[in-house]
């Protein structure tokens, strides 16, 4: 009886030196009617684990400044969402204005459904409103990227749990480029941060109990996505696959149901406004036919007015407005049905290539910094695949929904990394698993053989 005494009173006094906080998460593992996944639990779980997010935002604050400092904020598309916008701000309806970017024939079109109109209202309100500076733009997407790298730290320690290697958030504020894009009047960095809160609505839904209220918020940012950039609409279809894999059939379809009826609410008005203006219920913009056109031309065939058929397309018209749109897609079309098996083979192909290549890299070709850029992509996503085999089922799902839209739509697209961009920080979070997961086998292998004596 003495002993039976003392041992319960070591465990007593055991529990007893237990800190609050932990207490309180023993307590919630133990119990089964929460199975280890509640609010309170998961966000302990976050807190514990992002002792290394504090100077992941310090390097990821600082990338970004020293781009700020060696990146000219406009490009080519940037004058394009510049003139959606300007006429936007002066009450001149969603229309582009005459002459953009060289096309001196181009007269103009109003109303116009060229680009997703996400991220010229957030031009109207950043810079238009804001005095037309484009430092103003640089520092608030400066802000949307830090907040995206917390989202990122909290969707890895919500949905990996302990297969989550903490240090990977260093790993993904150090991969410069995707950080880059708050330098430049590009619709990246809006696209980035909405796409990490869509991502993290959807953990919330398939990890703690609020599955209904993170399904309706998952949704409705998806539908900002989608107003952003059209390769949202592919993510909001992708994210089914995770709702499957956790709930099952029905209990997946019923979740994503829920998501995928306020991506529709969202983007509603956009097509009705479609409708109205062109007699086309169209949740996308115009830009759609140039893609596909430029996926269907031969290996080093131009892209631009050198080529025959971009002029025959663009004759009196802009790139990527509605009538070269349809124009494009014609011959996009006659390119495909003439050689259907080699440029599906070209288009894998490239696809592949895109993800071995390093972002940016291209400017700077055939030297050696290009080369030594591609091997350390080439090992970043090595690393991301040998971490496939360290997640958990439903998580594995959860990070490889963008990927797999942004796969999907490859051969679709040309061959340009900066689309890649966006899904970086969680083929990254991969990567660092994959790397955690090198580490401890290769000295277990070497304590092996020294055990055998070889």
């Amino acid at each position: 009886m003495s002993k039976m005494r003392t041992i319960k009173g070591k465990r007593h006094g055991a529990a007893s030196v237990l800190t609050r906080p932990a207490r309180m998460n023993l307590k919630l593992i133990n119990d089964p009617r929460q199975n280890g996944q509640t609010r309170r639990f998961t966000h302990w779980r976050e807190v514990r684990q992002s002792r290394f997010l504090l100077p992941a935002l310090i390097i990821a604050a600082m990338v970004q400044i020293i781009g700020d400092i060696t990146l000219a904020p406009k490009t080519f598309d940037s004058v394009e969402y510049l003139a959606l916008s300007e006429s936007l701000f002066h009450n001149r309806g969603y229309s582009a204005s005459a002459g953009l970017n060289g096309f001196h024939h181009f007269i103009g079109e109003s109303p116009t459904r060229m680009r997703q109109p996400g991220y010229p209202v957030f031009l109207v309100l950043t810079y238009w409103a804001l005095g037309r500076s484009t430092l103003v733009v640089r520092i608030i997407q400066l802000v949307m990227l830090l907040g995206s790298l917390c989202l990122v730290e909290s969707i890895a320690a919500i949905s990996l749990r302990d297969s989550h290697w903490p240090i990977s958030i260093l790993i993904v504020a150090c991969y410069f480029p995707w950080l880059w894009t708050s330098c430049l009047i590009l619709s990246e960095s809006l696209f980035i941060f909405l796409l990490s809160m869509s991502v993290y609505f959807i953990a919330r839904a398939l990890f703690t109990p609020q599955r209904l209220k993170s399904s309706l918020l998952a949704g409705m940012t998806l539908g900002l996505l989608a107003l952003v950039r059209p390769i949202g609409l592919i993510v909001s279809c992708f994210s089914l696959i995770p709702f499957l894999v956790r709930y099952g059939l029905k209990g997946g379809v019923r979740s994503w149901s829920v998501c995928a009826a306020a991506t529709v609410l969202v983007l509603t008005p956009w097509s009705i406004r479609n409708l109205r203006s062109f007699g086309e219920l169209t949740p996308i913009s115009s830009e759609s036919g140039y893609n596909l056109w430029a996926s269907s031309l031969q290996k080093n065939e131009p892209v631009w007015f050198d080529n025959p058929q971009f002029q025959e397309a663009t004759r009196g018209a802009y790139y990527i407005d509605r009538n070269a749109s349809e124009r494009f897609q014609r011959l996009a079309w006659r390119n495909f049905s003439k050689s259907p098996i080699s440029l599906m083979k070209q288009g894998i192909a490239r696809s592949v290539s895109a993800w071995f290549r390093f972002p940016g890299s291209g400017n700077f070709s055939d030297t050696m910094a290009a080369r030594v850029l591609a091997l350390i992509q080439g090992a970043v996503v090595t690393c991301a695949i040998v971490g496939l085999w360290n997640v958990p089922r439903v998580a594995l799902w959860l990070l490889l929904t963008p990927i797999l839209a942004i796969i999907v739509m490859q051969p679709l697209t040309p061959p340009v990394t900066r689309y890649l961009l966006p899904v970086a920080p969680y083929y990254l979070i991969l990567a660092g698993n994959g790397i955690r997961r090198l580490v401890r086998y290769f000295p277990l292998r070497g304590q092996r053989n020294r055990g055998k004596g070889v």
